[in-house]
């Protein structure tokens, strides 16, 4: 190693702090470009007396109190504790570093598993059929005037393709809320209903949410009602 002497002094007059404005920036624009003297400037900044000429280190001092009592003496040690302390540390730390690195480089590179298919005991799930959804019967809301609701569209006996919209319409004589149903004329079973405001008067339902066959609607009571049917074709005869 390079260990010359005008470089060391100029690297421990940096590191003393005695250089000038200018001296200290030529001296770090030299150490962005000059490896080797950052290397110098580092290695003298931790092991300040490893960088010294053998003629410049300053012999061991050894000052004697008394002739009776020689284990107290004190000694000059050139290189200082602490220096020693960072030394070893540095030196521990590169050789742990280097351990993981060897380690881990010759480590064996482990093969992925291949899991092979474990035979299911359970048999083939039988696939759930949506069960058509249940109509709830609604509250009953019967006309305040405890008459009938006329009934005008459509009229008595009509047929509906199942791609058809049908109006159903009335002269609504209640001003309270009241019902709007359908039911089936085979079984008497309610398929469809929607409350209806006051002050409404028709009521547009797709014929698709009937299936084929007969039925029978009324507003509020029973007692007016309207048959009409529904098929599968687009062609009524």
């Amino acid at each position: 190693m390079d260990t010359n002497q005008a470089d060391i002094d100029l690297i421990e007059r940096y590191l003393n702090g005695k250089l000038s404005s200018s001296e200290v920036f030529n001296f770090e624009n030299r150490l962005g470009e000059d490896r080797e003297f950052a290397r110098k400037c580092r290695l003298l900044k931790t092991f300040p007396e490893m960088m010294r000429e053998p003629g410049n280190i300053e012999p061991v001092k050894i000052e004697v109190k008394s002739n009776t009592d020689k284990s107290e003496r004190k000694y000059s040690n050139p290189f200082k504790p602490i220096y020693l302390v960072w030394g070893a540390t540095a030196v521990l730390i590169i050789g742990i570093s280097i351990f993981f690195i060897v380690t881990k480089s010759n480590r064996p590179v482990e093969k992925p598993v291949t899991l092979k298919p474990v035979p299911s005991t359970v048999t083939q799930s039988i696939p759930q059929v949506k069960q058509p959804d249940k109509i709830t019967e609604p509250k009953r809301f019967e006309s305040t005037t405890g008459k009938p609701i006329e009934l005008k569209a459509p009229t008595d006996g009509m047929t509906f393709s199942r791609k058809d919209e049908i109006l159903f319409s009335w002269k609504l004589e209640t001003d309270t809320f009241t019902n709007f149903y359908v039911f089936s004329e085979l079984n008497d079973k309610l398929v469809w209903w929607r409350g209806i405001k006051p002050g409404i008067r028709e009521n547009k339902v797709a014929a698709m949410n009937f299936k084929p066959g007969r039925f029978y609607w009324y507003v509020g009571t029973k007692e007016v009602k309207r048959t009409f049917s529904v098929i599968e074709s687009n062609t009524i005869h």
